[in-house]
């Protein structure tokens, strides 16, 4: 039970009656949550230049309620927080890119949210293995194919200017 009492800037005076007393009683609920909730992560490791993909479900969807996500570093400041209502099917999915803000060799915490469920993954972001093969150059071919795609849209463009005087 907790009782709260008026406090005005006269000192409180007993003979009043308790009019200024307010009581309620809180219920203390230490049930487990009442949704059963899955998360995984699509893979143990990540790298720069990787797409974190993190994938769900819970066991019955409550209306309007969201998923939520959260990404923190250390010290649990939150780099990402993204929400989304669950499939009908009760599955969720969430794509992560790593920022400029995360730090090679660290682990970040990934905190998901749905109705009194939480589950906990962290995510170890290391180096890349191998540094990533540079793109092909184009062939002087496909250099010249790409400029008069780019001349025929200029000139489409040049006649409906024409067309479409506003």
């Amino acid at each position: 039970m907790v009782s709260a009492f008026a406090q005005e800037d006269k000192e409180y005076d007993e003979s009043i009656s308790d009019d200024r007393e307010i009581t309620e009683t809180f219920p203390q609920n230490h049930a487990p949550p009442s949704i059963n909730m899955q998360v995984f992560l699509d893979k143990s490791t990540y790298s720069p230049g990787d797409t974190i993909y993190i994938n769900g479900s819970v066991d019955r969807i409550k209306d309007s309620r969201v998923v939520a996500i959260q990404v923190s570093g250390n010290g649990w400041f939150p780099l990402i927080f993204d929400t989304r209502l669950p499939n009908a099917d009760g599955s969720f999915s969430f794509q992560v890119t790593p920022t400029y803000e995360w730090r090679v060799g660290e682990k970040y915490n990934v905190q998901v949210s749905y109705s009194d469920a939480t589950k906990y993954l962290v995510i170890d972001y290391i180096p890349n293995p191998t540094p990533p093969e540079p793109a092909p150059k184009p062939t002087i071919e496909e250099l010249q194919r790409q400029i008069d795609e780019l001349q025929k849209q200029l000139q489409q463009c040049e006649l409906n200017k024409f067309r479409f005087p506003w």
